[in-house]
């Protein structure tokens, strides 16, 4: 038995929606339709799946700046503000 099933799911490289079966925090299993049993089953409904960001830590007010002052170091205190003159 698997922890959690997500039914009917659209992801990336797969021409048609999918099930994904989750155990221990893990995908164990992903393919047209899940026949095992499981704890708890989320109908995705044909709605996309993603994977995590890596960091999700985002500033939105901040998002898209480069093209206004870029960080030519590219470093950290690159990054960091500086007076407009």
């Amino acid at each position: 038995m698997t922890d959690l099933v997500l039914r009917d799911c659209r992801v990336s490289g797969w021409s048609t929606n999918v099930d994904i079966a989750v155990e221990s925090g893990r995908i164990n299993w992903i393919g047209p339709r899940f026949s095992g049993t499981s704890k708890s089953i989320l109908d995705c409904g044909g709605d996309a799946v993603i994977s995590g960001l890596i960091e999700p830590h985002l500033h939105l007010d901040k998002a898209l700046l480069d093209a206004e002052r870029p960080n030519e170091a590219g470093t950290l205190a690159g990054a960091s503000p500086s007076p407009v003159s």
